[in-house]
């Protein structure tokens, strides 16, 4: 979720913390795997099967994962190459 919300112009650290509790939160429930916190950009993540809440603050999280948008698509674009050197070194 987090690789694709970084590809959204105009997305933060908030509307990433709102599709993480969409698709993973459980609001109503008395067992949840995810959990909103009472701060902003903050979720509860049950680890150990429920046994160990873990405090996760996504402050910064859609920035880091932008930071380099070309190392992600090099992988891609090496393959795609139509040069038979570049395709097949095996990355």
């Amino acid at each position: 979720l987090l690789d694709e919300e970084s590809m959204y112009p105009g997305s933060s650290d908030d509307t990433f913390l709102e599709r993480v509790m969409t698709h993973y939160g459980a609001p109503h429930q008395t067992h949840y795997l995810i959990k909103k916190a009472p701060h902003n950009r903050q979720f509860i993540l049950q680890h150990l099967q429920g046994t160990n809440p873990v405090l996760y603050d996504v402050s910064g999280w859609v920035k880091a994962s932008r930071e380099n948008p070309v190392t992600k698509k090099t992988h891609t674009l090496l393959q795609e190459s139509q040069k038979y050197v570049k395709a097949n070194l095996n990355l």
